[in-house]
């Protein structure tokens, strides 16, 4: 007979904690996630990224050997195949 009396309470419990996790999951959504804001996408180009990096680098040649900087860039790109070697 104390069996058939757990099984309710059990029952309870458990709907209990489904309904308070369904309850906090909804809070959470609408304190973190707001779909007021838009998101801003940007690409990046990692080409541009090399040229970027390198730029600086190669305009100091320029002033201290004469080597312009675009011949030291283009040179870099080729040896390296745009930095991926």
């Amino acid at each position: 007979m104390r069996r058939r009396k757990k099984t309710p309470l059990l029952i309870g419990i458990l709907l209990a904690v489904v309904l308070l996790g369904g309850l906090a999951f909804f809070v959470a959504d609408k304190l973190f996630f707001t779909e007021d804001e838009p998101v801003e996408v940007t690409r990046v180009d990692p080409k541009q990224e090399f040229i970027e990096l390198l730029a600086g680098h190669a305009q100091q040649i320029q002033e201290k050997d004469g080597i312009l900087t675009s011949i030291t860039l283009a040179q870099a790109i080729l040896e390296s195949d745009w930095g991926n070697s």
